[in-house]
């Protein structure tokens, strides 16, 4: 199977693309934009406070 050229090139995208949607799946901002509650008091994505 891995003789030929294309089902190397293929086999080495799939690689990559499956790499890379489980680094983004797992990244820990996504678990940060679950919780809306927590940044309930913040005015800036980054979580900063609101000025007075």
């Amino acid at each position: 199977m891995f003789k030929s050229p294309r089902n190397t090139h293929v086999l080495l995208l799939l690689l990559i693309f499956l790499l890379s949607s489980l680094d983004h799946l797992t990244s820990p901002v996504t678990k940060s934009l679950a919780a809306p509650a927590d940044n309930a008091t913040a005015c800036a994505p980054c979580g900063a406070p609101c000025p007075e």
